[in-house]
């Protein structure tokens, strides 16, 4: 398990178990444990600043903070996902787990500021891994 996979399961993203499960059809039993193996992987190849960096970039910026931050997050929906992060990125991470595109931008669109908010409990991405292979 790499050092990002732990902080996440530190932080409870992941209660127990192994981060990344087999891809699973959605609804299914496995399904949402392997899209957040899915978004840890993206995670953990692109880094969480350059990724918060791109989607700030993208105009984002004051929903990300929201997820940094120590307040209430605001959500974020699937096309804006799809317009921080690029189609080519929602294609790898929908092809690794079997998914439409559509069905890939929902799911990040609904954990990745949990996950965020999860890794910055104190409103900073201090002690974090924020580079690929950090």
């Amino acid at each position: 398990m790499s050092l990002f996979e732990q902080l996440l399961k530190q932080a409870g993203v992941f209660p127990g178990g192994q981060v990344g499960a087999e891809p699973a059809a959605p609804g299914q039993p496995g399904a949402e444990r392997a899209a957040l193996g899915g978004i840890v992987e993206m995670l953990s190849h692109q880094g969480l600043g350059p990724l918060l960096q791109g989607l700030k970039d993208k105009g984002l910026g004051d929903v990300v903070a929201s997820w940094v931050g120590t307040g209430e997050n605001q959500s974020i929906t699937p096309q804006q996902i799809e317009h921080g992060l690029g189609p080519e990125a929602i294609e790898k991470l929908a092809a690794r787990l079997g998914l439409p595109p559509g069905e890939a931008s929902a799911l990040l669109s609904k954990y990745l500021p949990q996950i965020i908010d999860k890794l910055t409990p104190h409103g900073t991405i201090e002690g974090v891994p924020t580079a690929p292979g950090a």
